[in-house]
């Protein structure tokens, strides 16, 4: 009985051991803080969380436990004084450290943690070498040059015994969450054919040096290892790798994607129970052990971040295939509404991609002469007389109706017979437009479908930025369909203003050459198929109406063609024929010194040797015959005595696109007027043109 009776207890005590062990038992001693409050706490994300508190005895001393482990990592202990120090924590989480404020490197004791006692014998030998370097840099300062290649040569050797420090550690210790974290700080070693004689990267060598460095910038840090991110090193590293080494461009970021949700992604992750398995999704297997639920949320949540907030064109296909294949599979922390959003926007945005056909819209088209504007600016008001006696009595019925329970009722069949009684003037009026136009039949080499409204402040200055960039490239074979995404409403005289303001805005910007056109009943569901939710938005078509760039700014749609174009020469033309038909393409009168900047920029990239030297110096050359015209441009309307030469001055300010332009033309004005009475209004607006441009 006695027997079996201590067995039992070995076993409770054994049991009880076992369950402890799983938890965490740190004894502390810091004899500088009696009575007071120590924090545990983790580096996380470039901050610093608690995980626990204790209030040390008269003595100092204390103990933080818990029945569970924490999370492996750098862990510190913050003190009262806002000072810390720092310890890591992995598999052996029970031990005791004793320090003091006075040298809290030298002065740390550890007992029951070899980790600890690895981290702080590392930490004692980089502080004697740092102080020993820093004693011979201060001595350098007032050496002879004998005596600073000395101290060169003696800097040199410690930095070899520092590296052969971190080395021995690394080697010594490969299970060592310290190691890993030291083999983390490392940098890639260079290979010697990327460097010169003075240690730097040769210039011809940079880009094949940067891909070498992106494809080995994990190779001493397993970002898959989930310890690693509760240290201050993780996100900076993430980050740089994300914002700064990673070319920023959809298909690299697709890759990129994958890549590192595959390393951080665990055999039984948690995936969401509202979670569609997409269509054909390759079956993966998923086994890193090193990550956890909070290394998987953290690079979901940055990835995600990253690509939702980039302006790069194009990066929204890369956003949407993390979207799509992993936000709506393991993103279990995010509300439904969220989800639901990210569903639509996947449904709505993925027909949009880059390459993709856009869908055709066939809408109601403005005639292309002031003429037959005028006329309609005419045919409106008469419309818009025969349907006021409609709006005043749908104002009067619904007013009427509001006091009544029957409102919700009634003020649907009030608003029905409102637009029973206007739909048949709208047709009769639009029958005296143009016709219908469909963009599928716009037979150019580009197409832009520029959606925009005249009560947008910010169309009123793009799209007469555009008319301007449009006379600048047409010859390019560019045509534009200028949709107004003004529409009918219940607020009849809202339509009718709203409609001759586009009349007017058309006829003041000399809209004539574009296609402009409108869906009033909105049933071509143009705002749903080009996710139509701000205005102005463009989408850049090629000759078979596949979307080539999207959403991007005027300027850009001009970079976008020229570039294309470029690209056609390049690649179908060889030696002496490839340069006649660069000096051709850049001969074009149409160009402006921004475009004639853009060509050089872009040859600049991409031809090599003499074939880069003969067109870059046509190029500028072109530049300056620009600028002599321009200036003497200038110079003739300056000595323009009539009455109308400020006015003349202010017109052809206005006709340039581009700052480039303007720049050079604020320059001769200073250096051609004195400064005082009209010279003074000249100078002013040419200045207010360009800050127009820029904002």
């Amino acid at each position: 009985m006695k027997i079996k009776s201590f067995i039992l207890l070995l076993f409770i005590v054994s049991l009880y051991l076992s369950s402890f062990s799983q938890g965490y038992e740190i004894k502390v001693k810091l004899k500088d803080f009696p009575n007071q409050k120590i924090i545990l706490g983790h580096h996380f994300a470039g901050s610093i969380h608690p995980d626990d508190t204790v209030q040390l005895d008269a003595k100092g001393e204390g103990v933080f436990k818990d029945k569970n482990k924490l999370p492996g990592g750098m862990y510190l202990f913050f003190l009262p004084t806002r000072n810390y120090f720092d310890i890591f924590l992995d598999e052996d989480q029970v031990f005791s450290v004793e320090n003091d404020t006075l040298d809290m490197i030298n002065h740390f004791k550890c007992e029951g943690s070899k980790e600890n006692d690895v981290f702080y014998d590392y930490q004692r030998f980089i502080k004697s070498k740092n102080e020993k370097a820093s004693k011979l840099r201060e001595n350098e300062k007032n050496a002879s040059e004998q005596e600073k290649k000395k101290i060169s040569a003696e800097i040199e050797i410690i930095n070899k015994e520092v590296m052969a420090k971190m080395e021995e550690v690394i080697t010594s210790n490969p299970n060592m969450l310290f190691a890993v974290f030291l083999k983390a700080t490392r940098e890639v070693e260079v290979p010697k054919h990327f460097i010169d004689a003075k240690n730097q990267i040769i210039q011809e060598k940079i880009p094949d040096y940067l891909y070498f460095f992106r494809i080995h910038f994990w190779d001493n840090f397993d970002f898959g290892d989930a310890r690693l991110l509760r240290t201050p090193i993780y996100e900076t590293k993430f980050k740089l790798y994300l914002e700064k080494i990673i070319p920023q461009m959809p298909d690299t970021m697709i890759e990129v994607v994958d890549y590192l949700m595959n390393r951080v992604i665990f055999s039984n992750a948690v995936v969401r129970k509202d979670y569609q398995k997409p269509e054909m999704e390759k079956e993966r297997t998923y086994n890193n052990p090193k990550s956890n639920d909070e290394l998987l949320r953290y690079v979901l949540i940055t990835l995600h971040n990253h690509l939702a907030s980039s302006q790069i064109m194009g990066m929204e296909e890369a956003f949407i295939y993390e979207t799509y294949h992993y936000y709506l599979k393991y993103a279990t922390w995010s509300n439904q509404s969220y989800i639901d959003k990210l569903r639509e926007d996947v449904k709505k945005k993925t027909p949009l991609f880059i390459g993709r056909t856009a869908k055709d819209l066939i809408m109601n088209q403005l005639p292309s002469s002031e003429k037959e504007i005028d006329n309609l600016i005419l045919e409106i008001e008469k419309t818009n007389e025969k349907g006021k006696p409609y709006s005043e009595t749908y104002k009067n019925d619904l007013k009427n109706a509001k006091s009544k329970a029957s409102f919700k009722q009634d003020s649907i069949l009030i608003s029905q017979t409102l637009v029973n009684n206007l739909v048949p003037l709208v047709d009769d009026f639009n029958a005296k437009l143009k016709g219908l136009k469909s963009m599928y039949s716009i037979k150019s080499k580009y197409t832009l479908v520029w959606f925009w409204e005249e009560s947008c402040s910010h169309c009123r200055k793009a799209t007469p930025q555009l008319v301007e960039a449009f006379n600048r490239i047409k010859h390019l074979d560019f045509q534009v369909y200028a949709v107004s995404i003004h529409s009918m409403t219940y607020d009849w005289e809202k339509t009718i203003k709203e409609t001759k303001n586009w009349f007017n805005f058309v006829k003041d910007n000399k809209m004539y050459e574009f296609n402009n056109v409108y869906d009033p009943y909105h049933s071509t569901k143009f705002r749903e198929l080009y996710d139509i939710n701000s205005s102005p938005v463009s989408y850049l078509l090629d000759n078979e109406k596949r979307i080539a760039a999207k959403r991007i700014a005027v300027d850009q749609i001009v970079s976008v063609v020229i570039d294309k174009e470029l690209e056609v020469i390049y690649q179908q033309k060889q030696g002496n024929e490839r340069i006649t038909a660069f000096k051709t393409f850049i001969s074009n009168e149409n160009f402006g010194l921004r475009e004639l900047d853009m060509i050089k920029e872009t040859l600049s990239r991409v031809l090599q040797d003499t074939e880069k030297e003969t067109i870059i110096k046509f190029t500028e050359s072109k530049m300056e015959n620009k600028k002599k015209f321009l200036e003497n441009e200038l110079k003739n309307r300056l000595k323009s005595s009539d009455a109308k030469r400020t006015e003349n001055l202010e017109k052809f300010a206005d006709s340039f696109f581009n700052l480039n332009d303007i720049d050079f033309l604020i320059e001769k004005l200073n250096e051609n007027i004195s400064l005082g009475g009209e010279n003074d209004k000249i100078l002013k607006y040419f200045e207010n043109r360009k800050k127009y441009k820029l904002e």
